[in-house]
């Protein structure tokens, strides 16, 4: 799986998918003291 991935789910609606700990900005959310899984 990608890390960012946008699947539609029926006409109009979609989904978006982000896998925690696989994106550039990882780090930079570490350094801000916080930890890159779900809501932060």
């Amino acid at each position: 799986m990608d890390p960012i991935d946008v699947t539609e789910v029926a006409p109009g609606e979609h989904s978006l998918y982000l896998v925690a700990g696989t994106t550039d900005v990882d780090d930079v959310i570490s350094e801000l003291g916080h930890e890159p899984n779900g809501v932060f």
